[in-house]
């Protein structure tokens, strides 16, 4: 993960002036790269892989780069938290598929076996999305650890908190009361202004 992140930030910042987009597809890229190659050299790291969710803000928009199972979630004022991302897990192409219900899917065996990561191919298929925001809205970047533990009803309830150092605690909180089998990442952020 760190290998990944160190990878990206260092290519996203000192690529060229292309657009979001682009930089984020070619940050992500470089990591997968990176990691692949790290574990291809390295027999203790063979097979590793990890997941990436990416969201940069310019002015009224957000960026968002996803690879596996974390996600994001945008939250606005009256009205429910929405999930941007796809997990790219088994399951959640059962569900999305109609073959399993949200419920089954939630305690499912298999609910962890992701079928894409940074890193563990050559290459990486990467998704891109585009949001408008304004002020007022609530970004949510979580871990599976977080989002297997809490319901997205949960997660939108915490994430319309006014204190946002509150809510994250919130969340990180929940996760572990309700089983904390994972490691339980989270960074929610609430825009106060339109970002330059």
């Amino acid at each position: 993960s760190r290998l990944a992140l160190e990878t990206a930030l260092d290519r996203y910042y000192s690529g060229p002036g292309a657009p979001i987009p682009e930089m984020l597809h070619a940050a992500l890229d470089a990591a997968n790269q990176r990691v692949f190659e790290e574990a291809e050299v390295n027999p203790l790291y063979h097979g590793m892989g990890t997941t990436v969710s990416i969201v940069v803000l310019h002015g009224d928009c957000a960026y968002v780069a996803q690879v596996g199972d974390s996600r994001v979630y945008i939250s606005r004022a009256g009205a429910r938290a929405y999930q941007v991302t796809d997990d790219h897990s088994l399951v959640a192409e059962q569900v999305r598929n109609g073959y399993l219900s949200e419920e089954e899917a939630r305690n499912h065996s298999l609910k962890n076996l992701i079928t894409r990561a940074v890193g563990i191919k050559n290459t990486v298929k990467i998704d891109l999305f585009a949001l408008n925001v304004k002020q007022g809205d609530a970004l949510l970047i979580c871990s599976d650890g977080l989002s297997n533990m809490v319901g997205d009803a949960e997660i939108s309830r915490v994430m319309s908190m006014s204190n946002v150092q509150g809510a994250a605690r919130t969340l990180i909180g929940r996760a572990l009361r309700n089983g904390g089998n994972d490691n339980v990442t989270a960074i929610l952020l609430r825009i106060t202004r339109t970002p330059p």
